[in-house]
């Protein structure tokens, strides 16, 4: 089916997992959520593991179960500033970027100050439309339905003609869901199976589009 516009996750999409901001940024949460419940880091890493499947995100599960309050504490303490220290800009990513037909923008969990540090340290922060961030779905952002169709009434368009990539098959599937069209960005190819259409790095989406 034609792809009219393209959605992109951030975090371990346009930029690969392996540079260890994701990393970094579940360290921080780790460690923040540990000291909150007031429980050693270890036992919060194995709690928080079987939150996502619900909850989506760490802070959707601290909101609904923990009664958390301080979320701009919690976005600006998690979210690292030195963005350059773990990448620095791509020059194929952004003559990828520019050679594409279809629109753009870019779906994310994330606050849109760090949103916006990564795009431009990757050189790649005017190549999009709009970044759609967690703010702006009231933290509760994917997988959750109403995330993607305020989204896709936002931008006035459909979910049929919509390509949405994220590392994330939980997120893909959410999108599908809807209709949607996904592509699963992950450095290990054999990681899910057939499951979804699947690239190791968003660079190589040209590819992936070519008739």
């Amino acid at each position: 089916m034609q792809i009219k516009y393209v959605l992109f996750d951030m975090d371990n999409t346009l930029y690969p997992a392996s540079s260890g901001i994701q990393t970094e940024i579940g360290r921080r949460i780790n460690q923040y959520t540990a000291q909150f419940l007031k429980i050693s880091e270890e036992e919060c890493h194995q709690t928080r593991k079987g939150t996502v499947q619900e909850y989506g995100t760490t802070l959707k599960w601290l909101q609904v179960v923990h009664n958390f309050q301080d979320i701009e504490d919690y976005m600006e303490q998690v979210h690292p500033k030195n963005i350059s220290d773990f990448v620095g800009y791509n020059q194929t990513l952004d003559s990828m970027l520019s050679s594409l037909t279809q629109r753009r923008s870019v779906l994310t969990n994330a606050p849109l100050e760090h949103a916006e540090r990564v795009l431009a340290t990757l050189g790649i922060k005017n190549q999009f439309e709009k970044v759609f961030d967690i703010r702006y779905f009231g933290f509760r952002g994917k997988p959750y339905s109403d995330c993607y169709t305020k989204t896709l009434d936002q931008l006035g368009i459909e979910a049929s003609t919509t390509l949405f990539l994220d590392d994330h098959p939980l997120c893909l599937e959410g999108f599908r869901k809807l209709g949607g069209q996904v592509l699963l960005v992950h450095e290990n190819l054999e990681t899910f199976g057939e499951d979804y259409p699947v690239i190791r790095r968003v660079e190589e989406l040209n590819s992936y589009l070519e008739p």
